[in-house]
């Protein structure tokens, strides 16, 4: 019979407790991210609004009204 060989655990399990400072730094961190890619999708869709009001106003301008008005 062979001896039962000893179980290491993996190397994540080791660094498991080292990276739990990391992660809640990273959760602090995360506002500032949220809020840029926030005003990332405001911008976005201001600009598609934007487009879109444009393709409207040059589709259908009726002849007897002034455009920039």
């Amino acid at each position: 019979m062979h001896p039962t060989p000893v179980i290491t655990p993996p190397p994540q399990c080791i660094l498991e407790p080292p990276d739990l400072p990391d992660a809640q730094t990273e959760m602090e961190e995360d506002p500032p991210v949220k809020q840029s890619f926030k005003e990332i999708l405001m911008d976005k869709n201001k600009e598609l609004n934007e487009n879109y009001i444009d393709f409207l106003n040059e589709a259908s301008i009726p002849d007897d009204v002034d455009p920039n008005d």
